[in-house]
């Protein structure tokens, strides 16, 4: 039976209680001020970090975001799902909005090689499939795609009867 990561990226709006249920794993941005930068993981604290640091104080700069470099995804991919999982699903926020599905595909066209033997030094099989979806949408939409697969993933455990 193959296992399969869901992985979103923070701006998918989803309750941390749906997130923790069904083991979602959220990739970082950077939420970013005039003279702050703020980690948002997807996590009830990050948001209240970034509430508090701008939105609260009515902050007249508007934040923006940054995606973390292919060379982080690269590491949050190793720490968290290469060799737990035989799959992953990453559902990114809209290509048209963000940088993020396209830094997903460079972190993911730079490992795909190394994967492979990485994972046969750790005994495993060195097979590990990587799907990246463009939800094109932001917020609820991205949310309702990662919820369905949630809902497919508990029927068929088959990657592609996800996708």
């Amino acid at each position: 039976m193959t296992k399969i990561a869901i992985i979103v990226d923070a701006a998918c709006d989803l309750p941390a209680a749906f997130i923790a249920e069904n083991k979602l794993f959220v990739l970082p941005f950077n939420v970013l001020t005039a003279d702050k930068s703020v980690l948002d993981n997807g996590t009830p604290q990050s948001k209240e970090a970034l509430y508090q640091s701008h939105i609260r104080n009515k902050s007249s700069d508007f934040a923006t975001t940054a995606v973390i470099p292919t060379y982080e995804i690269e590491s949050y991919f190793y720490q968290h799902i290469v060799f737990k999982f035989d799959a992953a699903i990453f559902i990114s926020v809209s290509a048209s909005r963000s940088l993020m599905f396209e830094q997903m595909q460079q972190a993911w066209t730079g490992m795909a090689v190394s994967v492979f033997g990485q994972r046969q030094k750790q005994g495993l099989s060195g097979k590990f499939d990587c799907h990246i979806v463009d939800s094109k949408n932001m917020g609820p939409g991205q949310g309702l795609l990662a919820y369905a697969a949630v809902a497919a993933l508990k029927v068929s455990q088959d990657v592609q009867q996800v996708l």
